[in-house]
């Protein structure tokens, strides 16, 4: 199961989790899920949930909560260490090993999206949000689980998405004006973890995995919504349930026969 980036988007794959969990009554999803990585507020998700193990329930309402405070060291500086800091997939480890990274600063890297936040510095280097190398960790998550498990196949991939926004105008109508806003509409489809995830689907490099074996959730999105933005957070919630085919894949997947997810 992998998580894309989106700031305070993030409440779409958290919804998506626990409508999942409401139809696996005692079956805490953590426990389901092999592989879990993510990206930028993904990531945070993905700690939450997987690393932490906090039910989702709690997840939503402390992800909210940050949202809305904008602070992410406060929450995470009290949790443990891990023993080392990815940057893509070159292991990166500082000399000391008694400064290995914390786990809030795990997070306080892969969160620390241009423009909001400032970089992290560590003793292993200076580290950025996830979003600009991988707004979509569906390629990482293949990748990795096929060197983790070389002779296996996911039995489910799953892929969730922090919203679809409505396009204005033509890609020329897009380029039209000035450089800065050119360069801006640019940058943001760069973090689109949407359009990366339309970028490997049409390259065919999902071409293992049949309808029945990969889910992508997703929703659209009413009008464009800043990665800051925690005054529609109930809106995009409520349209996540507005789209019966989600509903139909979401009991597919609960309803598999063997359940067991590789990420």
């Amino acid at each position: 199961m992998s998580f894309d980036g989106g700031g305070s988007r993030g409440i779409v794959p958290l919804e998506y989790l626990r409508l999942l969990q409401d139809l696996l009554p005692g079956c805490p999803l953590h426990e389901q899920i092999d592989f879990a990585p993510g990206t930028s507020s993904g990531g945070l998700i993905a700690l939450g949930v997987f690393h932490q193990q906090w039910n989702i329930y709690r997840c939503g309402k402390l992800f909210e909560s940050l949202a809305v405070r904008c602070s992410g060291e406060q929450m995470f500086k009290r949790l443990g260490r891990i023993g080392i800091a990815l940057r893509g997939y070159t292991l990166v480890r500082p000399n000391d090993i008694d400064k290995e990274p914390l786990l809030w600063e795990v997070g306080r890297a892969t969160s620390a999206a241009p423009i909001f936040f400032r970089p992290i510095e560590m003793a292993s280097g200076v580290f950025w949000d996830g979003c600009l190398g991988f707004p979509n960790p569906i390629e990482l998550a293949l990748w990795e689980s096929a060197h983790i498990w070389p002779d296996t196949t996911p039995d489910i991939a799953i892929s969730l998405g922090t919203g679809i926004e409505p396009r204005k105008g033509s890609g020329e109508q897009r380029q039209a004006g000035n450089s800065i806003r050119r360069l801006w509409h640019s940058f943001m489809d760069f973090l689109d973890g949407e359009s990366r995830y339309q970028d490997i689907d049409n390259s065919n490099g999902l071409g293992k995995y049949t309808k029945s074996s990969f889910f992508r959730f997703n929703t659209q999105l009413h009008s464009a919504v800043r990665l800051d933005d925690i005054e529609n957070l109930d809106q995009i919630r409520q349209g996540i349930h507005q789209c019966p085919r989600s509903r139909k894949d979401l009991v597919e997947v609960a309803s598999s026969s063997y359940f067991e997810f590789v990420f």
